[in-house]
C-alpha cells in the first residue's frame, strides 16, 4: 500500500526530509505506522508528535487507506 508522507517542522529535521512515499502494510493503523517512522528515523522518538490522514487528526487505532496523505505535526506553539 503506498502513502506520501509529509514532515513539518522538528519531524523534518530528524527525518530529513520534508516528503516521502512509503510502502506499507495494506490494514495499518496510524499507531503501527507511527511505530515504523521511529524504527526507521530514531530520532522521532524524542519528542511527541500527531498524525493527520488527509487534513484530519486521527487517533492512534485509526485505519489507513490506500494513497492516504499523512502529515507528522511535531509540537507547536502559536502566539
Amino acid at each position: 500500500m503506498q502513502l506520501k508522507i509529509i514532515y513539518f517542522g522538528q519531524a523534518a529535521e530528524a527525518t530529513g526530509k520534508k516528503e516521502e512515499e512509503r510502502d506499507i502494510i495494506s490494514s495499518t493503523t496510524v499507531e503501527a505506522l507511527k511505530n515504523t517512522l521511529q524504527d526507521v528515523y530514531p530520532e522521532l522518538k524524542k519528542f511527541p508528535f500527531q498524525i493527520a490522514v488527509n487534513q484530519t487528526l486521527v487517533n492512534a487505532d485509526f485505519e489507513i487507506n490506500e494513497n492516504a496523505e499523512i502529515a507528522i505535526l511535531p509540537p507547536y506553539a502559536g502566539g
